[in-house]
């Protein structure tokens, strides 16, 4: 797997925006909002501050999926995808411990 900066993920994030952008779904959900507010925020920050804003965007964007049934079309659900894999196997041990411990609903 290819090494990934913060600045790839910031990548990632501005063309799954930008899919959006095209979107239908944009107005139906709060995604877009989310994403855009996002990518502001990882913007300013570094290291396991962008790795906790990292997780929270995750989090927001899971729950959007789970709870109003907002589905990605296919390109920006093979970056979110992508995404996700980078942030559990890139971004180091404390990003794989918060994905493992989302997944039984507790916070590490």
């Amino acid at each position: 797997m290819k090494k990934y900066t913060e600045d790839d993920i910031l990548l990632l994030l501005k063309e799954i925006q930008e899919q959006l952008r095209h979107s239908q779904n944009q107005y139906e959900s709060k995604t877009h909002t989310i994403i855009e507010d996002s990518i502001i925020e990882l913007s300013k920050v570094h290291g396991l501050q962008f790795k906790n804003c990292l997780d929270n965007l995750i989090q927001k964007i899971n729950i959007e999926i789970g709870l109003n049934v907002f589905k990605f079309d296919s390109v920006s659900q093979e970056r979110w995808n992508e995404l996700q894999k980078v942030f559990f196997n890139g971004l180091g041990p404390r990003a794989k411990t918060m994905t493992i411990a989302r997944l039984f609903g507790s916070r590490i």
